[in-house]
């Protein structure tokens, strides 16, 4: 057994190497940095990350996640929660502190939380939204990139693309998803109404 979990860790380093958190979240307490695991590098909910911290944090409370979670997306730029969206899910143990904690495959077997079953389903319907994004032509993916991944307002996407209004740019962007809905199988998006 430990044979065939050494190769695995190895394997995992190898496709994707060591998930060190930033600095910036590397300097925050231990609750702090457990929340980011179970959130960014695992892609749990607040309820399973709130499930999967509470025998270690018992005084932890679903408030608690959700403040701990904004204060992280404050911390992060958006590139890095950029990156962050493009890696998988990874299947390491957030219940050890930061260090070699992916070298104990039995405790990550063990760790509550999103199944094999979620994890592969969560990835492929990354990667069918990768290949639906790649379809679509790269204004509307300069778009969507400026609107989602930057967190820009419409005001500004309008500005950087030179659309003459916030209202033009929302349309071009509605455009845009639902071409990316087309591709991903017909699911259509709501028009949005944030941030104008």
């Amino acid at each position: 057994m430990a044979v065939v979990a050494n190769l695995c860790v190895d394997w995992r380093r190898k496709e994707q190497g060591r998930v060190r958190p930033p600095l910036c979240v590397a300097r925050l307490p231990e609750l702090e940095q457990q929340v980011y695991r179970c959130i960014f590098l695992r892609k749990m909910s607040r309820e399973h990350c709130l499930e999967a911290l509470a025998p270690r944090f018992p005084e932890l409370t679903k408030a608690t996640v959700a403040e701990i979670n904004a204060r992280l997306f404050a911390l992060l730029t958006p590139q890095q929660r950029w990156q962050l969206s493009l890696r998988p899910p990874t299947l390491q143990s957030f219940s050890t502190s930061a260090g070699p904690e992916d070298d104990d495959l039995p405790r990550q077997m063990a760790t509550p939380g999103p199944g094999p079953d979620d994890l592969a389903a969560e990835l492929q319907q990354q990667r069918r939204l990768q290949d639906a994004l790649s379809k679509l032509p790269a204004e509307q993916r300069l778009l969507l990139r400026l609107r989602y991944e930057q967190n820009l307002t419409l005001a500004a996407v309008a500005r950087l693309t030179g659309q003459p209004d916030p209202f033009r740019a929302n349309r071009q962007i509605q455009a845009a998803l639902d071409m990316l809905a087309e591709h991903m199988g017909g699911h259509r998006f709501q028009p949005d109404r944030k941030n104008p």
